[in-house]
């Protein structure tokens, strides 16, 4: 695990945003006291654990007292761990909230969820204290150097947990219940095989003269399909004796209902079939009347039609008139001759006009001497050239006159077209609006001889739907009867066929007396029997279950007898066990075997730091001291500054044996009893073991000792 960066906000003595990356290898945070450079490590750790102890245990004494009183206070901490980026973050003011994130998956709000994310993750936290996250040597709980401060027992404790043997008591109490069971099972286990294979031999015995007995019974049943004989035989005779003479009488007296009910239905019928053809016919005859009285209200309609159209043929031809009276045929000054002699003329203009420009251009310009086509001079061509000049100034009004002229007799022209386009038009919407008044005249005439009452008429065709409304409700009503008189004659036709049916049953039921009562005696006997037999079955399967039940205990006591057999020796198996789980022994044994294991690279560490003693593990789970020359002492007797020296040789080699802290292990001022001497050999350590750990693990250090900035990978100033 490697610590990526850590965000302070307006936490502890950092006012507003304060970001901190840090490096993988050997990293020192350097800063003036109450600079916050333990906060930024503590901050890391109660994020990290959800353990605020370190600031008091008092969350709201973590913000900045500059801040305002509604600033947010937060610590955001992003880790690395074996390829997976982690992210925590926890606001503590103005709402508490917590998030946990893994890579970019959804965050989890809960601290529950993220503690079993960080253990699937290989993360414990309840080692982060212990192992990862050390105080300096001032603390009382979680300093550098309370491996050597504690007691024994405390100590056993701690390294009962590294060693993951802090449960080894329950172990030892849980299979210490199960030899306490185990025992009380074999003690409890009784050989009653032989009892119990006499009884099943006895079931047995019994069970067979039982199916003697049963076999003789059954020689007195009846094959089955003679007993379904006489069964039939019997119950034939006692149905008809008690159920069919009474069905009889009850059918008998259905039948004549049925034939009453069906005369009744049939009188019905016909009463109103006789009522629904008299109404059809005064339907037919009011029909008739009405038809007369819809042809007259159809020609009605046809005369208010014809006035209509003659109406609006009067309409048309008066609008006709005034469009008549209204349009002018248009007139013009100019002859149909005097437009063909303007136009020649015209023409003949346009010619002169053009030949007189034409030359003018050519022998008018100043400096012409001669014609360039004959040679003759100008001089002698001045009347000619006056005479042109005279044409260009007075030909073009007369041209322009001749144009004007020309142009109103064209309009003229069109204006006479669609003139004698509109008479056209005119006259034939003139020659249809009098055929279509003439055709409404015609359409009128007949009326004007004979007058129609319309309310006599509708009168008429009113009587006409009610008669029809009257003969279907009759039809209704005769069609329902005959629907009810259809119901009689099938209830009498089934009346009759049920009455049949029970005659010719009845019929067929009749055996002769003797045959009946050897039927009847036949069946007691096979009655009897079937009861006898029944009986022995039910006693025969109560001896078979019996003897089964006496089985199954026999091969069940064979079973744990053979049972308690084998929980005898693993009882005794378990008791071996269960002394190698002793709570006393297993912790020590476990401790000082790792411990030992760890003494190589403590004393390995101490040569790197150069420091003159070396150390041995003692049977109390701590180490004795020693140097040249002098006997050797507890490592409890060392001065503080040699007690931070062995500190930090122990830790990394713990983290390194255990793993714990993922790589990573934070030391909070290790130099604070350290003199100059012990500074320099320090740094010299830390250069050697920035190029050991690069790349691989973390290292930081918060410490005072300025001496020590070269050693270190990256610096961050707090």
């Amino acid at each position: 695990m490697r610590l990526v960066e850590v965000v302070l906000t307006n936490f502890g003595p950092f006012q507003g945003e304060r970001a901190f990356r840090f490096k993988n290898g050997t990293v020192g945070v350097f800063g003036p006291n109450g600079s916050g450079k333990t906060t930024l490590m503590d901050a890391a750790y109660a994020v990290l654990t959800n353990d605020f102890g370190r600031f008091d245990g008092d969350r709201a004494d973590c913000r900045n007292r500059a801040a305002g009183p509604d600033a947010a206070c937060s610590v955001v901490v992003r880790l690395e761990h074996e390829g997976v980026k982690l992210r925590l973050a926890q606001t503590l003011a103005p709402k508490p909230k917590f998030e946990f994130q893994v890579n970019k998956e959804k965050p989890l709000t809960q601290r529950a969820a993220a503690d079993d994310a960080m253990a699937r993750l290989g993360i414990d936290k309840k080692l982060m204290a212990f192992c990862a996250f050390k105080r300096q040597p001032g603390s009382e709980k979680n300093a550098i150097n309370d491996f050597l401060r504690t007691t024994p027992t405390a100590r056993a404790e701690a390294y009962s947990v590294l060693n993951q043997t802090q449960h080894c008591g329950v172990v030892y109490e849980v299979i210490g219940e199960v030899l306490t069971r185990d025992r009380a099972q074999v003690e409890a286990v009784v050989d009653n095989t032989d009892e119990l294979a006499a009884a099943y031999g006895e079931a047995r015995a019994e069970a067979g003269k039982v199916a003697a007995d049963r076999k003789r019974a059954a020689a007195d049943l009846m094959r089955p399909e003679h007993a379904a004989k006489a069964k039939e035989v019997v119950a034939k005779t006692d149905r008809l004796e008690s159920v069919l003479r009474d069905r009889l009488c009850d059918l008998t007296v259905a039948a004549g209902d049925a034939e009453a009910d069906e005369a009744a239905a049939r009188d019905k019928y016909d009463s109103l079939a006789a009522a629904s053809a008299a109404a059809e016919a005064a339907a037919a005859a009011a029909e008739a009347r009405a038809a007369k009285a819809a042809d007259m209200l159809s020609k009605l309609a046809q005369l208010e039609k014809a006035k209509a159209r003659l109406k609006q043929a009067d309409l048309q031809l008066t609008a006709l008139a005034i469009e008549g009276g209204q349009r002018v045929k248009p007139a013009c000054r100019v002859s149909e001759d005097g437009a063909v002699e303007a136009e020649a003329r015209l023409g003949a203009l346009r010619e002169q006009l053009k030949a007189a420009r034409r030359v003018l251009d050519v022998l008018g310009k100043k400096g012409c001497v001669a014609c360039p086509t004959c040679g003759q001079a100008t001089d002698g061509l001045g009347d000619y050239l006056d005479e042109l000049r005279r044409v260009v100034a007075e030909v073009p009004p007369e041209v322009e006159s001749l144009e004007a002229a020309l142009a109103e007799y064209r309009q003229y022209q069109e204006d006479a077209r669609r003139y004698e386009k509109w008479l056209a038009g005119h006259e034939e919407r003139v020659a249809a609006a009098q055929a279509a008044r003439k055709r409404a005249n015609e359409d009128v005439f007949p009326f004007l001889f004979g007058p129609v009452d319309p309310d006599e008429a509708r009168k008429i065709v009113a009587e006409a739907d009610a008669a029809r409304k009257d003969a279907r409700s009759a039809d209704d009503k005769a069609r329902a009867a005959q629907v009810g008189y259809a119901r009689r004659q099938q209830d009498l036709k089934n009346a009759r066929a049920a009455l049949a049916e029970c005659e010719k049953e009845a019929a067929e039921s009749t055996f002769p007396a003797e045959v009946v009562a050897r039927a009847r005696a036949r069946l007691a006997e096979h009655t009897a029997a079937e009861v006898s037999v029944a009986s022995l079955d039910g006693k025969l399967d109560g001896l078979n279950r019996r003897a089964a039940d006496a089985l199954r205990a026999l091969e069940a006591a064979r079973a744990v007898v053979e049972r308690g057999e084998r929980l005898r020796e693993a009882v005794a198996v378990l008791a071996r066990v269960r002394e190698g789980f002793h709570p006393k022994r297993l912790p020590q044994r476990v401790a000082e075997a790792n411990l030992a294991l760890m003494e190589g690279d403590i004393n390995a560490n101490l040569a790197l730091l150069g420091d003159p003693f070396w150390v041995e593990t003692t049977p109390g789970l701590s180490f004795s001291v020693h140097k040249p020359g002098e006997p050797p002492h507890a490592a409890e007797r060392l001065s503080g500054g040699q007690q931070a020296v062995l500190a930090m040789a122990f830790w990394p080699a713990l983290n390194s044996l255990y793993k714990t802290g993922g790589g990573m292990i934070v030391l909070d001022e290790p130099t604070a009893n350290m003199d100059e001497a012990n500074q320099r050999h320090l740094k010299a350590a830390l250069e050697s073991l920035s190029a050991s750990v690069r790349g691989k693990r973390q290292v930081i250090i918060v410490t005072h000792a300025d001496l020590l900035r070269p050693a270190f990978d990256q610096v961050i100033q707090v």
